[in-house]
């Protein structure tokens, strides 16, 4: 099985989230959201005849916006990760940068800015 970057990874997520929120704006049926995820998601990897993109749009069904919003966390996390680098400089570290990250457990980026970027 050849590895799948995370390019390729993202583009898949990102395909599958439009269809949610269209779904749920009712614009668009269940086969419309697979199709667009199948048509958009590179070198054929998410194939129409899978489960994965049937299964992934019933569950954005089942609970909006979840395909969503880990494009949105993404981009949070992205975002602060520059703001992080920028404040540190040449003493910047990504493993410690994940390892704060995690050890803010499960709460808003928002409030993680908060404690990993003390008051500017």
């Amino acid at each position: 099985m050849r590895r799948r970057g995370p390019a390729v990874l993202l583009a898949q997520r990102g395909a599958r989230a439009m269809g949610d929120l269209m779904m749920h704006a009712n614009r668009w049926t269940l086969d419309e959201a697979s199709r667009l995820a199948v048509d958009n998601t590179p070198r054929g990897w998410l194939r129409i005849d899978g489960a994965t993109v049937w299964g992934e749009q019933q569950l954005y069904l089942q609970q909006p916006a979840y395909g969503t919003s880990y494009l949105v966390g993404k981009v949070q996390i992205d975002e602060l990760m520059g703001e992080v680098a920028a404040a540190r400089g040449a003493v910047f570290s990504l493993p410690r940068f994940m390892d704060e990250l995690q050890a803010c457990g499960m709460i808003p980026v928002a409030l993680i800015r908060r404690e990993m970027l003390p008051a500017r």
